[in-house]
């Protein structure tokens, strides 16, 4: 599939493309009323952007959970009851930049952990709830100089004091904190 571009639909609650394992240019997910990303669960790779936005029924991406690499860039951002990434749990390497903005009951990053590898920029603004950002710290060890971004950090904005800065991330002991039950 060269495109994937599902937008405008409130009445859409699922998506079934469960075969689907490449899509060799953007994927694009935004203003629908899907609560979940579990159609996807075959997905592999992403040539272009993957956008996931203003879905405001979307409470998990876990449907994800194959997703090993994405060719451009990653951006999640105003899906106000989206509750964790843990469906991005599986991505390593992102070609263009990851920006996660506005996304306000977001508690924490930890579906990020195994991302190493970032070609642009990182930005993560906006999450009004969004308190433990050591899911980030697998990218940024080393930072500045030896980190797995190759472009600017952004971190904070409106974000509580425990995930405002890259030296936040950079406090990260080892073991990632439990969630609340009420964010699965």
């Amino acid at each position: 599939l060269s495109a994937l571009r599902v937008y405008d639909s409130d009445q859409l609650v699922t998506l079934d493309l469960a075969s689907l394992k490449t899509v060799t240019g953007s994927v694009d997910i935004y203003r629908n009323g899907v609560t979940d990303l579990s159609g996807l669960g075959a997905l592999e790779s992403v040539g272009g952007n993957l956008q996931v936005y203003d879905n405001s029924g979307l409470r998990n991406i876990d449907g994800l959970t194959s997703l090993t690499g994405i060719g451009g860039s990653l951006f999640i951002r105003d899906n106000p009851n989206l509750r964790n990434l843990d469906g991005l749990s599986s991505l390593s390497g992102v070609v263009g930049g990851v920006t996660i903005e506005g996304n306000n009951a977001l508690p924490d990053l930890h579906g990020l952990l195994g991302l190493s590898s970032i070609g642009g920029r990182l930005s993560i603004t906006k999450n009004s709830y969004l308190r433990d950002c050591q899911g980030l710290s697998t990218v940024l060890t080393g930072y500045p100089d030896e980190s797995g971004v190759a472009g600017s950090v952004t971190i904070g904005g409106d974000q509580p004091t425990t995930c405002d800065t890259v030296e936040d991330v950079l406090l990260f002991s080892g073991t990632l904190v439990a969630r609340p039950a009420y964010c699965q």
